[in-house]
């Protein structure tokens, strides 16, 4: 919820930065009256500091937790079995930074696809749609669109097998670790319906990368 919420812009700030100074300002509003009714007040403050910590948290977390797997199947860190054909996509949501005519945005669990070109290059495309709350908040235009990633598999530093945490249920997951074309190192996130879609997708990445 937290993350829907920085998504959407108020008077060009997001939405869950409001959140987060109108239950600060609440506090003191009503410390001024805690003698006439200190239970109910007690219970607004308690409930104004608890929903400012769960807005830290999540902005700390990034909105996302990655769980590694501590033992990850053989079946799981196999190269063998069907290769993804040039340009399959694979339906995944994605997590991380994308970039587009020369903007850079962080996003978390945007529903994307996974695909390798003939080059070998791997391409994460992720769809942003134009959000809106009562017609009041909204997403930024300029988001609405196709977002993308690039790596080569020389660039792959890491991968790492697990689940990620976002929502009500964990998605099996792979951590993708790799450098970006000004040598910055990247990671992203990808998540998956089925474990059958990870497996493919996690074969594909380590066919060619330097990874031992």
């Amino acid at each position: 919820m937290s993350y829907y919420l920085s998504r959407l812009r108020l008077w060009g700030q997001p939405l869950n930065r409001w959140l987060f100074f109108l239950s600060l300002l609440g506090i003191p509003a009503v410390v001024v009256d805690l003698e006439s009714r200190p239970v109910a007040d007690a219970v607004v403050i308690l409930a104004c500091l608890s929903l400012m910590l769960a807005l830290l948290w999540a902005g700390r977390t990034r909105y996302l937790i990655f769980k590694r797997a501590e033992h990850p199947s053989s079946t799981t860190l196999t190269t063998d079995g069907p290769q993804l054909a040039p340009e399959e996509k694979v339906p995944v949501w994605a997590s991380g930074h994308f970039e587009v005519s020369g903007m850079r945005r962080y996003f978390v669990e945007a529903r994307a696809y996974f695909e390798t070109v003939d080059t070998r290059e791997h391409i994460i495309i992720a769809w942003m749609p134009y959000r809106s709350l009562l017609g009041l908040a909204a997403s930024p235009r300029e988001e609405v669109g196709l977002w993308y990633v690039f790596f080569m598999p020389a660039t792959i530093q890491e991968i790492e097998v697990g689940e990620v945490y976002f929502g009500l249920r964990p998605r099996p997951a792979l951590k993708v670790v790799h450098h970006s074309e000004s040598s910055s190192q990247e990671t992203a996130y990808l998540s998956f319906d089925h474990p059958e879609q990870r497996e493919a997708v996690l074969a594909d990445l380590r066919r060619d990368a330097p990874l031992p």
